[in-house]
Parts: structure tokens; sequence; C-alpha cells
């Protein structure tokens, strides 16, 4: 049987039984080997895999051993063959995709609202930089001695004869 981390760390070394609020008899298991995650259960939570053929019906309880959950994965899953047998096999099962999921979220408020505040975020970052450029320009020039216009009429060495005297009236 293969365990997750969690899984194995749980239910420790050797053979344990496990039951569940299925109607199945408690089966005696023990970890074989350690799986982080399955390409259809992300690695999240505690999880155990093991045969159906492991488990048996308890006794009183009638019919098929009724699956809960069926996590299928790979690129050539026909959907509509799929919700056919489903539909056969398991009547009222409720099939759900997480592609169709993914989908469903990429186009959610919550992420829309978060990429255009990333888009703002840039563009008010480029902004400030370009700021804070124009900024050490004009700084660092004055201590070079360079004249700008902003250091006032006159202080500019070849405009050193023009310079203004105030008039007296």
């Amino acid at each position: 049987m293969l365990a997750s981390p969690q899984a194995d760390a749980e239910l420790g070394r050797g053979a344990q039984l496990i039951s569940t609020v299925a109607p199945v008899r408690p089966v005696r298991i023990q970890v074989a080997g350690e799986l982080r995650a399955t390409p259809a259960l992300p690695a999240d939570g505690a999880f155990v895999l093991l045969p159906l053929s492991a488990l048996r019906l308890r006794p009183g309880a009638t019919g098929p051993l009724e699956v809960n959950q069926l996590l299928l994965t790979g690129s050539g899953i026909d959907r509509a063959r799929l919700t056919s047998v489903l539909r056969v096999m398991m009547p009222g099962a409720i099939t759900t995709y997480r592609s169709d999921i993914f989908n469903a979220l990429a186009d959610a408020p919550l992420q829309h609202g978060a990429f255009a505040l990333f888009a703002v975020a840039l563009v008010a970052a480029a902004v400030l930089a370009v700021a804070v450029v124009l900024l050490e320009t004009a700084l660092g020039a004055a201590e070079r001695g360079v004249p700008s216009a902003a250091s006032g009429p006159g202080n500019c060495l070849t405009c050193s004869r023009w310079r203004t005297v105030p008039e007296r009236t």
C-alpha cells in the first residue's frame, strides 16, 4: 500500500488496522512506500492508495462497494464517453473536471484584480524610478558645477558677462 507522507506519519510503522465510515470491514495495511502526490491528487493532505480488491463489505451490507471519488488523469480522456459510462455504472454521479475549475478561476474577479494591481504597481514603480534618476541627475549637476536652468541666471560660465545688475531708482 502506498501512503502520502502525512498519512505515513499518522499510521506509523508496522501493520495497522484502519476503518472507515463506509460499509466496509476494517483493513489491515502496512505502508510499502511513500507517494508525495499523484497526477490526479496534488500533494496536500493525507491519502492512501490500495487496491479495491482489499476492501470487503461489512456483514449485513449488501450491494456493490460504492466508490466515493474517482480521480483520473491524462490528456486523452473522452468526456462524453466517461459521462455515459458513469451514468450506467454510477447513477447520480457528479463529474467535475479540474481543468474546468482552473479555467473558471482564471476569469475570476479576484484573479483579474490581482493582475490589474500588479500592472498598476509596475507602472508606478517605473514612474518613480524615472523621477529618482532625474532628481539624482539634477542634484549631481550642482555638485559637479555643471550649470542647469535651476541654478539661476548668470551662473553659466559662458554667460558671466551677461550678469544683471539691479537698477537703482
